[in-house]
């Protein structure tokens, strides 16, 4: 395994760690090609803080600190090395932290949760997810006019993504899959 030494950028903070669950659960999710007869009852990945707080399968906006926000998936291995897994973005935290990648729900987390749900069963460890928040509102006063803006969160991960040399996509997952010997294919 290539370990690497991690240093968060600036501004980041730890969320949360993305786990398999102590127990299996029966999906609310119909059939389709990424849940099969074998695997429909699987909650694929579960939140560690947070899973016995809060008594439902679902987060809510108010169950997060920031609603917009670019994360980091960190992969800390059991014996304490970590490597970095994904930057990303959302819009909308409790959807996509607190629904998409839990239930293997969304156009990038629907095969996604579930290559990182079987690493971890293999593996071991956890994903930790590191957040910065861009919640804040810019004012920018423009003469008679007062502009107000957030700022566009896809140029953001881009650079993140450049800073940090991580790769992106269905790609990306399987070469650090392969660096870490463990061989999945991505449906």
């Amino acid at each position: 395994m290539k370990k690497q030494t991690i240093t968060l950028p600036e501004n980041f903070f730890y969320l949360d760690s993305f786990v398999i669950p102590r127990k299996m659960k029966e999906s609310t999710r119909l059939l389709t090609d990424h849940i099969t007869e074998e695997n429909r009852f699987k909650y694929f990945l579960e939140l560690k803080n947070r899973r016995d707080s809060i008594k439902r399968k679902l987060y809510k906006l108010l169950d997060f600190p920031v609603e917009r926000l670019i994360y980091l998936l960190i992969w800390k291995a059991e014996d304490g090395s970590s490597q970095y897994f994904k930057v990303g973005q959302s819009q909308h935290c409790w959807q996509r932290i607190g629904r998409n990648y839990l239930k293997s729900d969304g156009q990038n987390t629907g095969w996604l949760s579930l290559a990182m749900y079987e690493f971890l069963k293999v593996r071991g460890g956890e994903f930790e997810i590191y957040a910065r928040g861009f919640d804040t509102l810019i004012q920018h006063e423009d003469r008679d006019l007062v502009l107000e803006y957030v700022p566009r969160l896809d140029k953001i991960e881009k650079h993140y993504q450049n800073t940090l040399q991580i790769k992106d996509g269905k790609l990306a997952v399987e070469e650090f899959f392969k660096q870490n010997n463990f061989e999945y294919i991505i449906k």
